[in-house]
């Protein structure tokens, strides 16, 4: 549905996959986990699988398995069409959360512009953290609200709109510990409103 609002199709193809994929997006999420790594947050050792929430057409985690080439990648992608198209390409793309087996847990979780669109963050934050071990770090952008200037970035698919300050408090009502947030814009897929979140287990 939101494809079909935003972009005037309720079907993908693979040509149309590749003209709305974001290849250069991806490489600044990769870039940012690179930094990650360079600064000890992400351990090199704890480093083995990826969970992509809201995977599309799956260019970041193909960014990732071209620089992470150790790591099992895994999506979360609601969309049927998506879903279908990716499903080769990485180790497992599942439709929801709840579909991931309860016991399976994951070293990175990333969400990128996902979160401002549920309907219940809480429950989304405490799905994530399920699916956490003590180790798993919680990575995500959304747009920072105190960036607004103006009602443009007031998005009509936007359920919530959210800041650093309410961003920490749905954190530590998952049972999650803020690390560090970021606005440079070369890690930014939305840098004139993004704000990166890294996240742990508390």
């Amino acid at each position: 549905m939101f494809r079909g609002l935003d972009w005037g199709v309720l079907k993908v193809s693979k040509k149309l996959a590749r003209e709305f994929g974001a290849p250069e997006r991806a490489k600044k999420h990769v870039v940012f986990m690179q930094a990650l790594l360079n600064k000890g947050i992400i351990s090199q050792g704890d480093f083995q699988s990826i969970l992509d929430i809201g995977s599309s057409e799956g260019s970041f985690l193909l960014e990732c398995k071209s620089v992470f080439k150790h790591i099992k990648t895994y999506g979360v992608e609601p969309g049927k069409n998506f879903r279908f198209l990716t499903q080769k390409l990485f180790t497992k793309v599942f439709s929801s959360v709840e579909e991931i087996p309860e016991k399976q847990t994951f070293d990175c979780i990333t969400m990128w512009h996902v979160l401002e669109h549920v309907s219940d963050p809480n429950k989304t934050m405490k799905e994530v953290a399920s699916r956490m071990s003590e180790n798993s770090l919680f990575i995500f952008e959304v747009p920072d609200e105190t960036r607004y200037n103006g009602i443009r970035p007031i998005h009509v698919d936007h359920t919530y709109h959210y800041s650093e300050e309410t961003l920490k408090k749905f954190l530590q009502k998952a049972g999650l510990q803020f690390v560090e947030s970021s606005h440079e814009p070369q890690f930014l897929m939305d840098n004139i409103y993004g704000i990166k979140i890294v996240a742990r287990k508390s």
